[in-house]
């Protein structure tokens, strides 16, 4: 009886293997998916800014120098 007692828990290890395997698989997925999401959207942030920003460095600097001093 021991042998289909030890068969039986090895049924079982390997049901519970899968399923936390599964788990981790999924959740590294989802990471991923969220990791390259939260790149890709950095990227476009800093794309833009340097576009919106570009000139107005340069714009600052005037508005200084035209500023009368007291």
């Amino acid at each position: 009886m021991e042998k289909g007692h030890s068969n039986k828990a090895r049924k079982i290890a390997a049901i519970v293997g899968g399923v936390l395997g599964g788990i981790v698989l999924v959740a590294a997925s989802v990471a991923l998916l969220l990791w390259r999401a939260r790149t890709r959207r950095r990227r476009t942030t800093r794309a833009a800014a340097a576009v919106i920003f570009s000139g107005r460095r340069d714009r600052a600097m005037q508005m200084k120098e035209n500023v009368p001093k007291p």
